[in-house]
């Protein structure tokens, strides 16, 4: 029998209804600065991908993927955080109407 280590590394996800992180991205730093390794933000309501709060929610280390809802930029959407040392690639889904949905292979 092969002598062989174990390795064991837990991952720390979070699920957040923000309801608008415009005026509580320092609330969404503090959260995921507390060591989490994936935090999804539901309703985000921000209109680009641009937008400051995403930017100024993000800790040093993190990246983000985000969907904005097409037809009301500034209701609904998505945001995943995630430490940048995850490789990552996008899965495209078809447009969806009666929901968001974003897919990402970690």
């Amino acid at each position: 029998m092969e002598n062989s280590k174990v390795f064991k590394k837990s991952l720390v996800l979070g699920l957040l209804n923000i309801r608008s992180m415009v005026y509580k991205f320092d609330k969404i730093y503090e959260l995921i600065n507390e060591g989490f390794d994936f935090l999804i933000l539901t309703e985000s309501w921000h209109g680009s991908s641009e937008d400051i709060s995403l930017r100024l929610a993000m800790p040093p280390g993190y990246s983000f993927i985000d969907y904005i809802r097409p037809h009301d930029p500034h209701h609904g959407g998505l945001v995943v955080y995630f430490r940048s040392n995850f490789k990552y690639s996008v899965i495209e889904l078809p447009l969806l109407k009666t929901f968001e949905a974003i897919a990402i292979k970690f």
